[in-house]
């Protein structure tokens, strides 16, 4: 919730330390949340700041964590 709000109030680097830091950690609820749910913002991220290198990274990571994901396939497809 607050990555996106940091995302549009310009404050990308540290909406993407606070989603990088979710990844590594537990809870009881959906973990998706802390898994590819993260990295998908993150990579949505990437692309909006112009870093297709790193964008195209975290795509492969959310396919990995969810394979047939249609929208992570479309970047994959797009990113060719």
């Amino acid at each position: 919730m607050w990555g996106k709000w940091r995302v549009a109030s310009g404050e990308w680097r540290v909406a993407s330390g606070e989603w990088r830091e979710r990844t590594d950690q537990f809870c009881s609820v959906d973990q998706g949340i802390y898994g590819h749910l993260t990295l998908r913002n993150l990579a949505v991220l990437a692309e909006e700041r112009g870093d297709r290198v790193e964008a195209r990274r975290l795509w492969r990571m959310v396919l990995d964590a969810c394979p047939g994901d249609a929208e992570a396939m479309a970047h994959a497809q797009a990113s060719r």
